[in-house]
């Protein structure tokens, strides 16, 4: 393993966002930034929010999670809010010990399920996630434009 894992750190911020963009060549959104400032301050025993960082402390990927509760009688299930590693570093397996690390921290949490939307023409994440054992939910998204 040419990395290792540790709680998300507020400094580690601008680092994820260049992560972030790679992937989506796009700025973080506010509320996904929100998200892992929220993850960064209640991290107690069992962090929602994991870096891997590799040689001379570079981080090279992230995870951010969360535990919530959605309308129509959905349970309180742990969500991948987002998870990335650099380009560069692609392939080493650091996705996968994020997402692993991310799970033991629900488990401590007495959280028995994990959920992630993934657009379903982005074949490469969709490899990803199934590859670790996600599968199609008990939920179909819908979705329309407002304001029209």
């Amino acid at each position: 393993m040419s990395h290792t894992l540790r709680p998300l750190r507020r400094e580690d911020l601008s680092r994820v966002e260049a992560i972030y963009r790679q992937h989506t060549k796009e700025q973080a959104p506010a509320d996904w930034l929100s998200v892992a400032h929220q993850a960064i301050d209640a991290a107690g025993d069992a962090p929602l929010a994991w870096v891997a960082v590799a040689a001379r402390g570079r981080v090279v990927g992230y995870v951010v999670g969360e535990v919530r509760s959605w309308e129509f009688g959905s349970a309180s299930a742990g969500w991948i809010i987002g998870i990335g590693v650099d380009v560069e570093h692609d392939g080493e397996g650091a996705g996968r010990d994020l997402l692993a690390r991310l799970m033991e921290s629900l488990a401590q949490r007495g959280t028995r399920t994990l959920r992630t939307m993934v657009r379903r023409d982005d074949v490469r994440v969709l490899r990803f996630f199934r590859s670790a054992g996600f599968a199609t939910g008990p939920y179909t998204e819908l979705e329309m434009e407002v304001g029209s």
